[in-house]
């Protein structure tokens, strides 16, 4: 068994890489679609800060809470230790309403809440249980909400993915046939898959030239450079925020560019290749900062949960604004550790699943920017 450690110092790299301001040509591999890429490094005096002390109610209901999403009408909240998948509060006065959403392997159930979709109809959630490669679509229209602490709430359908590809980890609907993901083991970032064929229909971008040996096995790349994949409303551009790094790229499929923000610490990732277990690993070092723990893409704006701190528990205190030209708009920073949070544009509104002492509620900031 090889117990070699193989350790890299990518600071140089990842300056040449991402240091300025680029304009360059990039071939799709799939479709031969010229786009353009551009790297735009903003610093934190480049932002306006706004400090908030954030008001939180706090659900002795939750007990792991770990991601929040909403409706018109509702603030779901997925929780890993409550006998249901998820919390229902009311959204107009954070009344608490019940949990839903069965825990399992049987034709209405999966097994956790890795993380919620982009929906594709008014007043969805889309669950995505990534143990089981479950995908699962609930209504939840007001009429068919029966408000009490017995909620039956099922999903409509389930999509049972395992069968399109083994590797995908982070995806979001391109649209109801299609969605694009970052496999772990594909040289290219964004695959376009079709749901019916199981096909690669286009692809962008390249994991390739990211890391200094180029003998990097892929599966190290991506979790090197793991992070969160979003897309906007209508899903013309899809951003991905990298957890160990503080950089967000967006494509923007309705021009073919391609834009990454950098900053605001530029941050530097310090690991080894640990070969010991019989296949690589990606082992950490020590003194890493984490960056980016959230995304949400606007329709105008680009808002991420940033952390800054070092790797002790996912959760930022930081939630860092862009438009889509690069320009620095805000940070807003809490008070508060925040796990998780989503974007209401409609009511410029942001819900944020926050830590108060022992327990975790749910903060509302308005924003008028």
């Amino acid at each position: 068994m090889n117990t070699e450690k193989t350790d890299f110092s990518i600071r140089s790299l990842i300056k040449t890489l991402l240091f300025g301001v680029l304009i360059i040509s990039c071939d799709n591999s799939s479709s031969e679609t010229k786009f353009s890429r551009e790297v735009i490094i903003n610093e934190r005096a480049d932002f306006e800060k706004v400090n908030i002390q954030l008001k939180t109610t706090v659900f002795e209901q939750f007990l792991k809470p770990t991601k929040i999403t909403h409706t018109d009408d509702y603030i779901v909240v997925s929780d890993r230790a409550t006998p249901k998948l998820m919390h229902l509060i009311r959204k107009s006065d954070l009344t608490y309403l019940g949990q839903f959403g069965g825990i399992g392997q049987g034709p209405k159930e999966v097994s956790l809440v890795f993380d919620f979709k982009r929906p594709l109809r008014p007043n969805e959630i889309i669950v995505n249980s990534i143990g089981d490669r479950r995908i699962a679509f609930f209504d939840l229209s007001n009429p068919k909400i029966k408000e009490s602490n017995e909620l039956n709430i099922q999903p409509d359908s389930i999509l049972q993915y395992a069968f399109i590809n083994s590797e995908i980890v982070y995806f979001e609907f391109s649209n109801q046939n299609s969605f694009i993901s970052t496999p772990i083991t594909k040289k290219e970032k964004f695959h376009e898959i079709d749901i019916a064929s199981h096909e690669t229909v286009n692809s962008w971008g390249t994991w390739e030239g990211m890391l200094e040996d180029p003998k990097t096995p892929s599966s190290i790349t991506i979790s090197v450079f793991q992070g969160q994949l979003k897309t906007n409303k209508i899903r013309s551009k899809f951003g991905y925020a990298t957890l160990y790094w503080d950089f967000i790229e967006i494509l923007d499929l309705d021009d073919n560019s391609w834009l990454r923000l950098v900053g605001p610490d530029n941050l530097d990732h310090n690991y080894s290749i640990d070969y010991s277990p019989g296949y690589p690993m990606h082992s950490i070092g020590e003194g890493n900062k984490l960056g980016y723990i959230d995304l949400f893409l606007g329709s105008e704006l680009i808002f991420g949960l940033y952390s800054g701190m070092p790797d002790r528990g996912a959760h930022g205190r930081e939630i860092i604004i862009f438009d889509y030209k690069g320009k620095p708009v805000k940070i807003i920073a809490f008070d508060k550790p925040v796990d998780s949070f989503n974007v209401d544009e409609a009511n410029q509104k942001i819900y944020l699943l926050s830590r108060e002492g022992e327990n975790t509620g749910i903060g509302v900031y308005d924003y008028d920017f």
